[in-house]
């Protein structure tokens, strides 16, 4: 999510701090740019405020960012006729932001859509509102509107003198949306564009490459090249610590994907490690309620699994899908990821009837949601298992062919988890007359 700063005439130096990521000399100025709180003009008061909220919502320090938005809409409701639309959709459109950073979801898609209904004839600023939007129906998973809204928004950009630092994030986010949308050639083509870019336009060590880094060190690992995700991910975890503190949300969630990156490698010592270290970042930042904690208790619960923890693997997907459940409903492919895993937790428990009902609901969420996706898979392979456990083999059988079919289509048919899936489908054809 991208915030918008206005312009400051006191205080240039400070709004080039923080678009070029130096946060920490950002904060050196602060009670410089303060000092407008008490100016005789209105205009500069909300534009200190918004400008420092924007670059504490940046740093996690979410607490005092909510105090100065909330302080900004006040002074807006009292002199709302003396602002400009401007304005005003830029305040609506960094609350969204922080809404968003916090897991409410339906609140930021409220404020972005405040933003949007101002007339603006700033095309970066309604590039940058659209480009939110976008990111946030990504993450609800609506990906028909994420691609509409980004289309929008690279439309407002192509109008308008392009901004480095928008431009920069719009490739990262659409990048992500193909990926999780199962587009993963699309997805690495937006990816290194997004990089060469970055290297022409800013200094090394810009949090916005560490966050590049960590999109395509994961897209590698979705497609097990393993060795190139590790090496982008130290790139990334180094980048994002050195930027934003080993403290940080955006820190921890490096940790947990470089987790999982240990966790595919068969490490599992070193992948408990970081996944610790990662939810402990996660729950005193964000907390134990928001949707970002709960998909990384999934991952830790995935790791117990593994290492023959079941019962304790249960216990966190239950906490899990509770947390998900509540935030987006239950028809998200989140919420169908947790139920997946669950119901392969419980087949190893001999709990064979839960098993079955979450597994089915999980397919059933992720092909309306998902299409043919690798995750679709996914939950064709757990059903498999499931009914190789009730001895229906021909049935078993089925839904490995619909999985493996599925793995080949987007995966490829070298892929790891397309070479288990024919190997499994081997086995079955052997048992099955």
């Amino acid at each position: 999510m991208s915030t918008v700063l206005l312009y400051d005439s006191k205080n240039p130096e400070y709004v080039g701090l923080v678009e070029n990521g130096h946060f920490s000399l950002a904060c050196q100025l602060i009670d410089q740019v303060s000092r407008s709180f008490k100016s005789d003009s209105l205009l500069e008061r909300i534009t200190a405020k918004n400008n420092i909220a924007s670059l504490y919502t940046e740093l996690a320090r979410y607490r005092e960012a909510s105090a100065l938005q909330e302080s900004a809409h006040a002074d807006v409701m009292v002199h709302d006729f003396h602002i400009t639309p401007y304005v005003l959709a830029i305040l609506f459109c960094n609350y969204g932001v922080l809404k968003y950073r916090l897991g409410k979801y339906e609140d930021a898609l409220s404020m972005y859509n405040n933003a949007l209904s101002y007339e603006l004839d700033d095309a970066q600023t309604k590039a940058a509102i659209l480009m939110n939007l976008a990111s946030l129906y990504r993450t609800l998973g609506d990906y028909v509107s994420a691609g509409s809204f980004f289309s929008l928004a690279e439309a407002e950009m192509k109008s308008a003198d392009r901004n480095p630092l928008f431009y920069l994030r719009f490739l990262r986010k659409l990048g992500s949306l193909y990926r999780s949308s199962g587009r993963y050639v699309a997805a690495e083509k937006v990816f290194t564009e997004a990089l060469q870019y970055g290297a022409r336009h800013f200094r090394t060590g810009h949090p916005e490459q560490g966050k590049l880094y960590g999109c395509l060190a994961e897209l590698c690992r979705s497609k097990g090249e393993l060795d190139r995700s590790r090496s982008l991910y130290a790139k990334s975890v180094c980048t994002i610590r050195a930027a934003y503190g080993p403290n940080h949300p955006e820190t921890g969630m490096q940790l947990g994907n470089l987790a999982e990156l240990h966790r595919a490698e068969g490490d599992y010592k070193l992948a408990e490690r970081f996944y610790v270290k990662c939810l402990s970042i996660l729950r005193s930042s964000l907390g134990a309620t928001h949707p970002d904690y709960a998909k990384r208790l999934n991952n830790l619960a995935q790791l117990y699994r593994y290492t023959g923890r079941e019962s304790q693997a249960e216990t966190l997907l239950r906490q899990a899908l509770t947390v998900l459940e509540s935030t987006f409903g239950p028809n998200h492919h989140h919420v169908a990821k947790l139920m997946n895993n669950l119901s392969g937790v419980l087949l190893s428990l001999g709990q064979i009837e839960e098993s079955e009902t979450l597994c089915r609901r999980a397919l059933q969420v992720r092909k309306k949601v998902l299409g043919k996706h690798h995750h679709v898979a996914r939950s064709y392979l757990t059903l498999c298992e499931i009914l190789q456990a009730r001895n229906q083999l021909e049935l078993a059988k089925t839904a490995c062919q619909d999985a493996l079919y599925i793995l080949e289509q987007t995966l490829g048919a070298s892929h790891q988890s397309t070479l288990e899936a024919r190997s499994k489908l081997e086995a079955l054809s052997q048992c099955t007359p």
